[in-house]
């Protein structure tokens, strides 16, 4: 018989985002000599890796996950004319190159800052009065506002997906002795301060319809300055393979605030051998609890 512990997806907590404005947008067009044309290929490159996608979403989406990147974006137009293929006649092709190794700085936002500022606080608002709070009416006064590092535009950065070859189910531990299926994705390459890492995207196996990719990791913060049992992220799915591991909205498992929490703990290959100072911390040392 399971002792009663609060259940929830994977990852500790949902983070707080601003609400997106909904409704269609108009297709994208190339007009060359007068006429309407539609793009039907793009290309992606970053570093070594390339994807492809066939509209201007592909080209959206990789904006979308580096706000910013207008400086570090090369676009050059084909219009091809082909009468005998009615689906390409009105096409162009989209050569979109991310050349981000040539940018002096990181891809984001000018207000960067002020966006990270504003989920910090909203999320604030949601542990002090949501309804789902995690933490205990006892501990608020303690525990909020929550505790961060300095906002830190380098720990935002480009990585890159690389799939599993077979997605494996793995099992972890969680905080309260159980054993918890994860399903790993694949390997998400970058670099935070000139230091080459890697950290495997996993999707939580009681959840399948859930789409976004679930990071616990580790770090030499762990214990000292984070949660002991190490922090979470969460990505949204992408079509590019392209992705924008920002570790400034790290956030710690529910488990921290609230011990009835189940929470996995990262598995050993996701444990980082330098320091992540960035995103939720501890609020003194000595709050640390295994």
């Amino acid at each position: 018989m399971e002792l009663p512990v609060r259940r929830r997806r994977v990852p500790g907590a949902r983070r707080v985002v601003p609400p997106r404005p909904h409704g269609p947008r108009p297709a994208a067009r190339c007009r060359v000599s007068g006429a309407d044309l539609r793009p039907v290929a793009v290309l992606i490159r970053l570093g070594g890796a390339e994807t492809r996608g066939n509209s201007w979403k592909t080209v959206r989406l990789a904006a979308l996950a580096f706000p910013g990147i207008a400086p570090c974006l090369r676009v050059s137009v084909a219009c091809l004319q082909q009468p005998r293929y009615s689906d390409i006649v009105r096409g162009c092709v989209f050569l979109a190159i991310l050349a981000l190794s040539a940018c002096g700085s990181q891809p984001v936002e000018e207000d960067y800052p002020a966006k990270i500022a504003g989920i910090r606080a909203a999320k604030d608002e949601a542990f002090k009065t949501g309804p789902d709070s995690p933490i205990p009416a006892d501990k608020k006064a303690v525990l909020l506002p929550l505790a961060y590092y300095p906002i830190d535009e380098s720990y935002a950065v480009p990585a890159t997906l690389e799939p599993a070859p077979d997605r494996v189910r793995i099992q972890v531990p969680t905080s309260t002795g159980k054993i918890r299926d994860i399903e790993r994705i694949g390997t998400l390459k970058f670099t935070v301060k000139g230091q080459p890492l890697r950290l495997t995207a996993f999707m939580e196996v009681t959840e399948p319809r859930s789409s976004r990719l679930f990071v616990p990791f580790a770090d030499l913060t762990s214990g000292k300055e984070t949660y002991p049992a190490g922090r979470y992220m969460e990505l949204d799915p992408t079509a590019t393979g392209i992705y924008l591991v920002d570790f400034n909205v790290a956030y710690h498992p529910y488990c921290y605030y609230n011990e009835d929490y189940d929470c996995p703990f990262p598995p050993k290959e996701n444990r980082l051998d330098t320091q992540i100072r960035a995103g939720e911390k501890l609020h003194k040392p000595e709050a640390a609890t295994p």
